[in-house]
């Protein structure tokens, strides 16, 4: 009985088994994105605190990745994020066929994690909260280039685990990509939001009808995980271990 994997070498295939092979990883897909929405948004409710501590959303968020890896990453991959699906698609580790139930799934477990947000939590606290805007210092092609160069990090890092070179070493996956991405967004959080992530972006836009330079937060993301799956694949990856 084949287990999803995209943390490893293997492709993901459509076996016999549907459960196994669509219904599991896409269920995966929505849980997974669904903690991260709630999670990493509710660390972004500091007022409850009493504080204005900056470092609780990007460290939420980047520990709330790790989580979501850690639980669903041998079902799916938890790739969560449409950027890490296209990586996959480029790096041939995903079947044409799953991608549109991944998107799917991925924009739907956004809109529920968030919407859980919205139910538990005082409306005076979760107004606009966890949407994304560009800061008014900066132009939107400055915010543009931010969201690309942070996606072909992420995306970097994640071709790595697919690496042959890695294959023995996944254990640790959840904790360094959690780990990185607590430090990418320490570092970009106040001047984008650091969203790295179109469907992220989108369920708090579609809960607050909050759409300005919205676009920015898809071709970012989409254009960085181009760039950085491509870079890795023809300049560092090898299929198999020397």
């Amino acid at each position: 009985m084949d287990r999803v994997k995209v943390f490893i070498d293997d492709k993901v295939k459509i076996p016999e088994k549907k459960y196994r092979s669509l219904v599991a990883p896409c269920l995966a897909e929505v849980l997974g994105t669904a903690t991260l929405m709630f999670i990493g948004c509710m660390g972004c409710i500091v007022d409850i605190y009493n504080t204005k501590v900056i470092q609780f959303a990007p460290l939420t968020f980047g520990l709330a990745v790790g989580m979501a890896v850690q639980m669903f990453g041998h079902i799916s991959g938890a790739h969560l994020n449409p950027a890490v699906t296209i990586a996959a698609i480029i790096m041939n580790k995903i079947d044409w066929l799953l991608v549109p139930f991944y998107f799917v799934s991925q924009l739907i477990g956004a809109l529920v994690g968030y919407g859980l947000i919205m139910i538990v939590t005082p409306g005076q606290l979760n107004s606009e909260v966890c949407v994304t805007a560009v800061h008014p210092l900066l132009e939107d092609y400055q915010g543009l280039i931010i969201e690309t160069i942070l996606t072909a990090m992420l995306v970097l890092l994640v071709c790595s685990t697919w690496d042959g070179r890695l294959a023995s070493k996944t254990e640790s996956v959840s904790i360094r990509l959690g780990l990185l991405l607590a430090g990418m967004f320490l570092a970009t959080s106040q001047f984008t939001g650091a969203s790295i992530n179109p469907v992220r972006s989108l369920s708090p836009a579609i809960y607050h009808n909050s759409w300005k330079a919205h676009w920015i937060y898809w071709v970012g993301p989409i254009v960085g995980s181009i760039v950085g799956a491509f870079s890795y694949k023809y300049a560092f990856y090898q299929e198999h271990a020397d």
